[in-house]
């Protein structure tokens, strides 16, 4: 371990020449920049450039926010238009009802009326003719009688003769005309009288 030093190291001469140092064989630690020509013209055109770019930025960002405020004032209006018309539909359906429901009720009574006017006269001359009958029927019974007394029937001169058209000839009956509506037997000891009015009271029809 105790070894000279001398056996490990190479043998160096006393004078040690040093390469000479040449910087043309060196690389350049920076690249240099490359020239930049750039004329005035084409300056201009990079500028004119820019400032239509710009431009024309500006605009399509000022079409986007006039194209967005367009469309929120349209969809504003019609949920205005469509709060609007669900209301005029409902008011207008209302009136309609209520015009409909009026026009039904005059149409109804009109037709009731027209119905009547058209039955009236069917209707007039069945309650008559059940009266002449029934009258009919009661003379006959006091004619019966050979004893019976006297016997005047008063009445309007239509049904008088109505009436005196279907009695036997031979019958004495003294026909009175009188200004009331109704027939009237009238002997010395009754009164039948008929009820025409009566009758036609329930099927009165409105003259208005």
């Amino acid at each position: 371990m105790n070894a000279p030093l001398s056996r490990f190291l190479v043998e160096f001469s006393d004078t040690a020449v040093a390469a000479p140092f040449e910087l043309a064989e060196m690389e350049p630690l920076v690249e240099a920049e490359p020239t930049i020509t750039l004329t005035m013209a084409a300056l201009e055109q990079q500028v004119q450039d820019a400032r239509e770019q710009a431009a024309a930025e500006a605009q399509a960002r000022t079409e986007g926010d006039l194209r967005a405020q367009f469309d929120d004032e349209r969809a504003e209006l019609t949920r205005g238009f469509e709060t609007e018309r669900e209301t005029w539909a409902n008011e207008q359906g209302q009136h309609l009802s209520a015009s409909l429901i009026t026009a039904m009720a005059q149409l109804e009574s009109e037709l009731s009326t027209a119905l009547a006017r058209a039955l009236h006269p069917l209707f007039a001359e069945a309650c008559r003719t059940r009266m002449l009958m029934e009258l009919g029927t009661a003379l006959a019974a006091i004619m019966g009688d050979p004893s019976h007394p006297p016997v005047r029937i008063a009445g309007p001169v239509d049904l008088l003769t109505a009436f005196g058209n279907a009695q036997p000839a031979d019958v004495a009956i003294d026909y009175v005309v009188a200004d009331q509506a109704e027939l009237t037997i009238v002997t010395d000891t009754s009164r039948i009288e008929t009820r025409l009015s009566a009758c036609l009271s329930t099927f009165q029809i409105s003259e208005g």
